[in-house]
């Protein structure tokens, strides 16, 4: 999903993805620990991967880790969790911008897994 938010001078791309990529890093084991496998596998894109679950998703454990704006691109914060032994992302885009927040947090409050 994306949409421009914000006052027409200050418009800001918001952009909240949910994916699965076919490869292996999103396909761990079967019964990894969540916190381990993106400890080792996404050290080089993120410094401050936690050292436990941060944060829920409907009652799912979760991993939410910040990638700090730079001059050339806006921050973006990717939350990763298992299900079914896969690992998917749900990733944010100009984390800067409270009209994007705002809109991530009520689509986070409303996130639910289907079986």
């Amino acid at each position: 999903m994306q949409a421009f938010l914000g006052d027409a001078d200050q418009l800001s791309l918001a952009q909240f993805t949910v994916s699965h990529p076919n490869s292996p890093v999103f396909n761990p084991p079967q019964g990894s620990d969540l916190v381990s496998w993106i400890n080792k596998n996404f050290t080089e894109m993120f410094e401050d991967i936690p050292n436990e679950p941060n944060m829920e998703l409907n009652g799912i454990q979760a991993v939410r880790v910040l990638y700090p704006r730079s001059p050339q691109s806006p921050g973006f914060e990717a939350i990763y969790y298992l299900h079914n032994d896969l690992l998917f992302e749900i990733g944010l885009l100009a984390l800067d911008n409270e009209d994007n927040v705002e809109l991530y947090d009520q689509l986070l409050s409303t996130f639910r897994l289907e079986e």
